[in-house]
């Protein structure tokens, strides 16, 4: 790509990226890298045509849940579910227009805002209580 000076880097990531995660611990951690890595990554590449976007969807409709052995649906699962069709879509649509990154859907863009912002120890709160992870 930096040869022909041209191309696009999407990269899969998660909400989980923006706070740490209990129960999912190991997971938002890899996340996080994944996040970070592809921002740091668009920067160095600024001077090129190659482009890096990171992907950040939440819950989405796939197996995930079931093979993480985690079928206990909370409200904010349920309420911010995305298909991963439309998950796709808006993560070329961003890459496309050189975001630095894209997280679908109007609920999981506000929460990753959020988390952001809050003290780390509430925002792992909330974490732990929006996954219904296991006491």
């Amino acid at each position: 790509m930096l040869e022909r000076n041209s191309g696009y880097i999407l990269q899969v990531s998660s909400i989980g990226a923006f706070q740490p995660t209990p129960s999912y611990t190991t997971y938002a951690a890899a996340k996080s890298f994944v996040f970070n890595f592809g921002i740091a990554l668009n920067y160095e590449l600024r001077e090129t045509k190659v482009r890096c976007c990171v992907l950040c969807p939440g819950v989405t409709v796939t197996g995930f849940q079931q093979a993480a052995g985690h079928t206990n649906q909370t409200f904010f699962s349920r309420l911010t579910k995305t298909t991963s069709r439309k998950v796709a879509e808006l993560g070329i649509k961003g890459m496309l227009k050189g975001k630095d990154f894209v997280v679908p859907g109007l609920m999981n863009s506000i929460n990753s805002k959020l988390m952001s912002i809050l003290p780390r120890k509430l925002a792992t709160k909330i974490a732990f209580w929006a996954m219904g992870a296991p006491k």
